[in-house]
């Protein structure tokens, strides 16, 4: 909410670690892999938080914006909550964040909902001047049913290179799961973030080798990007490997 205090929207988040699972296909899984997450957090001095205050995500990346860009617009009606690693060793502030959001692709295709502008506005004509987005060929195009958008990826500068971008990531699909099982998890790369998806060990997925989509903001410089997305049948795989002791590496 506007004028609350870090300290007020710090209060609004809840500990992973202590989120029911739910009655569901693959619970069990699924708190293994809950559990598994926050213990590996914990080992590295962090605690996983959930919020759904999208405010304070968008405050925190103000704090940042010294090594990360500005967070996408989103339209305010999809559902979305955010994961941040919070270093409760150190200096107490989130040092790593992922979002996720629920787009109903039934009747169209991701691409379409991006070129569109939907996932950004609840009504595109409230979009800037000179805004758009294209989506070159691809699967994109494919992608149908209940989607999780994966975005707002970033970890502190003095936090990279330690396999929490994988980490936060899984929190990810593990919470968007058990809230909205989805069928795929969805995000648009920027260059520098490809190496880390293109590895094996962000687990089975699919990633442009070339960028294919193109988004224009005003006052914002944005590469090309890069699609990715994930199935239900790769991140159960991804799952069951990390409960069997896969590093986030």
């Amino acid at each position: 909410m506007l004028g609350e205090t870090r300290a007020e929207a710090a209060s609004r988040r809840a500990l992973i670690e202590t989120l029911p699972i739910g009655d569901m296909p693959h619970a069990e899984l699924l708190g293994r892999v809950r559990d598994r997450l926050c213990a590996d957090a914990l080992a590295m001095g962090l605690t996983l938080v959930v919020s759904d205050n999208w405010c304070e995500l968008e405050a925190i990346n103000r704090r940042n914006l010294a090594s990360w860009v500005p967070i996408l617009h989103r339209a305010a009606s999809l559902p979305s909550f955010w994961v941040g690693a919070v270093d409760t060793a150190g200096d107490g502030d989130v040092v790593a964040v992922q979002a996720g959001l629920l787009v109903d692709c039934r009747a169209h295709s991701f691409a379409d909902h991006l070129a569109a502008l939907e996932l950004f506005y609840d009504d595109p004509a409230d979009a800037p001047a000179g805004e758009r987005c294209f989506v070159g060929d691809g699967p994109a195009h494919e992608t149908f049913g209940p989607v999780c958008w994966i975005a707002a990826g970033w970890n502190r500068s003095d936090w990279r290179g330690r396999g929490l971008f994988h980490l936060v990531g899984r929190a990810v699909r593990l919470l968007s799961w058990a809230r909205w099982q989805p069928s795929w998890w969805c995000g648009v790369v920027t260059p520098d973030v490809v190496p880390a998806w293109a590895t094996k060990r962000a687990g089975p997925r699919h990633l442009d080798r070339r960028p294919t989509i193109l988004y224009r903001q005003a006052g914002v410089e944005r590469p090309p990007l890069h699609f990715l997305r994930l199935g239900r049948g790769g991140v159960q795989q991804d799952f069951g490997r990390l409960v069997h002791g896969r590093p986030h590496q």
